[in-house]
């Protein structure tokens, strides 16, 4: 048995964590520590996270067994049950999604199997970034467990929507790429927030008013992505740090570095700019604008 099954795993052998005075497990939000430093590669309670260096071999392949670990932590925790099963691994979980949101969204862009055809590694420059194909299955699970939770779904969220509207600005004036880009992010948006509405309906079936404002509060998540705050270093893959909770933040990795320091520092801004005016707009027109920021 791997470690990895030890320690997270419930079939027989695996590791019988301590239970409170009520019979529920505890221990379990050191396991999610763990688990999103080992796949992040910085400290999970790093208040300025940055994105691990990809300029050498070495690094580069560090990035691999990153994603290697990552790929097994999403082929486990595929539903809300399992991870419920650990209080206290869901919001690591939820910051292991955002900090590979870009491999994430590669990963649910094979367009029924045709994405070699329809150049996807182009689209999301998959080879200079180190992307990896998670499995779509495996990612779609994921993400639908961790968004129906309120605090995982705004972490998730927030980093979706930096993603999406910096994969957009990145693919400059060719706007069928761009357009290609926006519908992209919109599905994993609607993905996302069906998933939470779906929980919120469950969860207050039989409270209209508890039910309506929950739906209110699932589109706080945008005002902490146009919160995000950009951070451009020497040697250190550019980046934007996502506010995810009160005391907690995640690195999302961007695709703008080829641009030079005073490219990357201005489309930042404008990315942030944009968010910041369009804030609860999500429709094509605003996502065919957003590639000319």
């Amino acid at each position: 048995m791997s470690n990895f099954d030890y320690l997270a795993g419930y079939e027989s052998g695996a590791r019988k964590w301590p239970e409170d005075d009520d019979g529920k497990p505890i221990g379990y939000d050191n396991l999610g520590h763990a688990l999103e430093s080992a796949a992040l590669g910085y400290a999970y309670d790093d208040p300025n996270p940055q994105i691990p260096p990809m300029k050498t071999e070495q690094q580069i392949a560090a990035r691999e067994d990153r994603l290697d670990f990552v790929s097994d932590v999403m082929g486990h925790y595929k539903t809300s049950d399992i991870i419920d099963a650990q209080p206290g691994v869901r919001d690591s979980l939820a910051k292991i999604a955002a900090g590979n949101i870009d491999s994430l969204n590669c990963s649910m862009a094979d367009w029924g199997g045709s994405g070699e055809l329809a150049d996807r590694d182009g689209l999301f420059n998959a080879d200079a970034r180190h992307l990896r194909d998670l499995d779509s299955s495996d990612a779609t699970n994921l993400l639908r467990a961790l968004a129906s939770d309120e605090d995982s779904y705004a972490t998730v969220s927030s980093a979706q929507q930096v993603y999406g509207a910096i994969l957009m600005a990145t693919q400059g004036e060719n706007r069928d790429a761009t357009l290609d880009a926006g519908l992209h992010s919109n599905t994993m948006h609607g993905m996302l927030d069906e998933s939470r509405t779906e929980a919120i309906g469950q969860q207050h079936a039989d409270d209209e008013q508890a039910r309506n404002k929950a739906l209110e509060r699932q589109a706080e998540w945008r005002k902490l992505a146009a919160g995000a705050a950009i951070g451009v270093g020497v040697g250190v893959a550019s980046g934007v740090v996502i506010p995810a909770g009160v005391a907690a933040a995640v690195a999302v990795l961007l695709d703008f570095e080829t641009l030079g320091a005073a490219g990357e520092t201005a489309m930042g801004t404008h990315t942030i700019d944009w968010l910041q005016e369009n804030e609860y707009m999500n429709d094509q027109e605003k996502d065919v604008d957003s590639g000319q920021p």
